[in-house]
């Protein structure tokens, strides 16, 4: 029992110190009150460098692959988020999609 009780207070603890933890929806918020449609490449990637966020661009797909390193401090079982960021042939703005993704051991 007291195995049990420890670690439901360690999980508590865990999560009380991850207060920073932002939802899919406040990322797409985000990107949308700081990028326009149609908002150039180098307006995209100034505000990828201000949010510090980690991005490379896919040319197939014609969209920015971006991803938060600070959530690689929280634990692992929390997830990542997915920030994926569309343009158009000329790298201007057109949507961001934002998914919650977990790695299975």
């Amino acid at each position: 029992m007291k195995l049990l009780q420890r670690t439901l207070l360690a999980f508590c603890l865990v999560l009380a110190g991850c207060g920073q933890m932002t939802s899919a929806q406040e990322i797409e918020d985000l990107v949308a009150t700081r990028l326009d449609d149609g908002s150039s490449s180098r307006e995209i990637e100034i505000f990828f460098n201000e949010e510090g966020w980690i991005y490379g661009f896919d040319r197939h797909q014609s969209r920015y692959q971006v991803r938060d390193p600070n959530e690689d401090k929280l634990p692992e079982f929390l997830g990542r988020h997915q920030i994926l960021v569309y343009v158009d042939d000329q790298r201007r703005f057109i949507r961001v999609e934002v998914e919650k993704m977990y790695n299975s051991l």
